[in-house]
């Protein structure tokens, strides 16, 4: 079961391809109902744990989050795909990251899961989040990376500002990256912040 699971989610190998090789290098025969089986059983064993990890990264003061899409066969699909998405939820304080899978790219999404959400909450510029931004238990921050995209995107209008704002984002992430490498406690990175920004 575990081994499956593994080949499937983290090493990226179809279950179809594991039938296969099962069948060449052990010449044993499963039914794709079986392996399926396999990965609902795993499930349900996880699942509980990833209602723990839930309610902790929720307890969070701050979170960030995306969505990326990923293609997805179904039944009904003939073969074909179609687009679904994994919706990412990370609490980088204490290392917690989930994924929840939605059909849609909507903004149901995050209002479900992130209902009783109270903190900061790091995303794009993506207005699937604004209806949770508006909430008054809610701090929307921005993503510096997007942002500086938006700056470059603007060296062709006004080269002096925007090459302004991109030295100073690039400084912004040097210092990051220093705090980083020293391995700097949040508080330490703050004064960090402050002295070379002074």
């Amino acid at each position: 079961m575990s081994s499956v699971t593994t080949d499937k989610y983290m090493y990226h190998i179809p279950l179809y391809r594991q039938r296969e090789k099962f069948r060449n290098e052990h010449k044993v025969e499963f039914a794709e109902s079986t392996f399926c089986d396999l990965i609902t059983g795993t499930v349900f064993w996880l699942e509980p744990i990833y209602k723990l990890q839930k309610s902790i990264l929720l307890k969070s003061t701050y979170i960030q989050a995306d969505e990326t899409p990923i293609p997805v066969l179904t039944e009904h699909s003939n073969g074909k795909t179609h687009k679904g998405f994994y919706w990412v939820y990370y609490d980088p304080v204490n290392k917690i990251v989930l994924f929840e899978y939605r059909s849609g790219r909507g903004r149901e999404g995050p209002n479900v899961f992130l209902k009783d959400y109270k903190g900061i909450l790091q995303v794009d510029g993506y207005t699937g989040y604004d209806e949770l931004a508006r909430r008054s238990t809610i701090t929307r921050a921005a993503c510096m990376a997007h942002v500086r995209r938006k700056f470059e995107t603007a060296l062709d209008y006004d080269k002096k500002t925007s090459e302004y704002a991109l030295n100073t984002i690039r400084r912004w992430f040097d210092i990051e990256q220093e705090a980083k490498k020293a391995n700097l406690t949040y508080e330490q990175r703050c004064d960090m912040r402050c002295d070379i920004m002074k």
